[in-house]
């Protein structure tokens, strides 16, 4: 069976569900996102429902093996996440002019990055890690519908232009304001032929970093 992710109108953070399913859940090629939202699906005719179903949920190994329409999905250690001690020494080595095998990016609007627009959470500095790049989230969705990535080349042009070569051999670190839209930067880098392995999630983000 395929999980498949979805979202509703105006919703622009579904890729964050999808990047956890991907590094937490195994096989990862039966996990997609869908491109555009619920209510374009049932206003295209897709079939839908409105009855409770129900989740995921534990079982044993028995009831896998009796249930022949029953999809057991592995859960394994998440993968390809960063603490602040590791971002910590990245940043460290960035003011130190020293050479590293990374690149931080960060998904929040430019007026937040160089710290002239407030932080939504309370007590939160203003600005950016040393060394980070900007690309905002926003800049990487369609204009008109942020629940559809735009295409791969303007993608890849968005990066560019932010400084960042999506196919570099440096590790790449994703960022935003709490680890949810730092997700659209993955899964972007992903869609433009980006090796996965080569690119990480900072969970904690600048709630933690910021604090």
């Amino acid at each position: 069976s395929t999980i498949v992710v979805y979202t509703t109108k105006d919703c622009a953070f579904s890729a964050r569900a999808y990047y956890t399913l991907k590094t937490m859940c195994q096989p990862t090629n039966k996990i997609l996102l869908m491109q555009g939202s619920l209510d374009e699906w049932m206003d295209q005719g897709g079939q839908f429902e409105t009855d409770f179903k129900p989740s995921l949920s534990l079982v044993s190994e028995a009831d896998v093996e009796n249930d022949s329409n029953h999809t057991n999905y592995e859960a394994v250690a998440n993968q390809n996440i960063v603490s602040m001690d590791e971002v910590l020494n990245i940043v460290q080595s960035n003011l130190q002019e020293k050479e590293v095998d990374y690149i931080i990016i960060d998904a929040r609007g430019a007026a937040r990055f160089h710290g002239e627009a407030p932080e939504p959470r309370p007590g939160l500095r203003g600005g950016h890690m040393p060394g980070s790049l900007n690309v905002p989230f926003t800049n990487l969705l369609q204009h008109d519908d942020v629940t559809k990535f735009k295409s791969i080349p303007e993608m890849r042009d968005v990066f560019e232009k932010a400084g960042l070569d999506v196919h570099t051999e440096k590790n790449v670190v994703c960022s935003c304001g709490s680890g949810v839209t730092a997700c659209v930067l993955a899964t972007a880098l992903m869609e433009c032929g980006r090796d996965s392995s080569k690119t990480f999630i900072y969970d904690g983000s600048w709630l933690d970093w910021g604090s």
